[in-house]
């Protein structure tokens, strides 16, 4: 066995000492940055978060800025789930439903809905408020929205944003591919939310309509 000086000990016990203690801060910033994740969580307004979308089979949800699909019975599910509570989306989203609403936009975006679009180059729309961030909804909510459920409605940035704080994601899964250009964070979905039911209707066969929650 080869003979350690003690010039050689001495530089072997300071690099030990300099890994302890590098190993130290980062279990020290490890720590903090566990606290201040559930710092953010324990401040966030306890309000109903929740996703709604709809995917081919390989998880797009858009082409070309658009939906590529139209089916009523999936309309019909999003009207059931999103009507009289509250929707939030994106500049594109907003743009893209109001293209199908012709001269109802004057009116409403979506009927008995309070609508909220993320943007940070828009400064006004009509039928809806802007807004620069996710929880900044919670400036513009009252006493009697407290039993209304937030729904994210769309696009990309809003869903890969939203599912940090939504317990619950309705998933409308189609079963051919429409070779979408945007997709939504499947392999996220599946390792935090368990589906909690699957509901399926003779007349659409091509659709299955699903409940996601989050795990605990």
């Amino acid at each position: 066995m080869p003979q350690v000086n003690e010039e050689q000990l001495q530089e072997i016990l300071r690099l030990l000492a300099q890994q302890q203690q590098h190993q130290h801060v980062e279990r020290v910033q490890t720590a903090r940055r566990a606290a201040e994740r559930q710092q953010a969580i324990d401040e966030t307004p306890q309000r109903k978060y929740a996703i709604i979308v709809a995917v081919d089979d390989q998880g797009g949800f858009s082409k070309d800025e658009k939906i590529p699909w139209d089916f009523p019975q999936d309309l019909k599910w999003f009207k059931d789930r999103t009507e009289g509570h509250i929707c939030v989306m994106g500049r594109k989203t907003y743009e893209n439903i109001n293209s199908r609403l012709d001269d109802k936009m004057a009116t409403s975006v979506l009927p008995n809905r309070r609508c909220f679009v993320l943007s940070n180059t828009v400064q006004e729309y009509p039928n809806a408020t802007i807004i620069k961030g996710i929880l900044e909804i919670e400036n513009h909510l009252a006493d009697e929205d407290a039993d209304k459920t937030i729904f994210i409605i769309g696009g990309e940035r809003l869903y890969k944003e939203g599912l940090s704080l939504v317990d619950t994601v309705y998933v409308t899964a189609l079963n051919s591919d429409y070779q979408c250009d945007k997709f939504f964070p499947v392999v996220y979905l599946m390792e935090h939310f368990y589906t909690q039911k699957i509901y399926r209707r003779d007349d659409s066969p091509e659709l299955r309509f699903t409940v996601w929650k989050r795990k605990r």
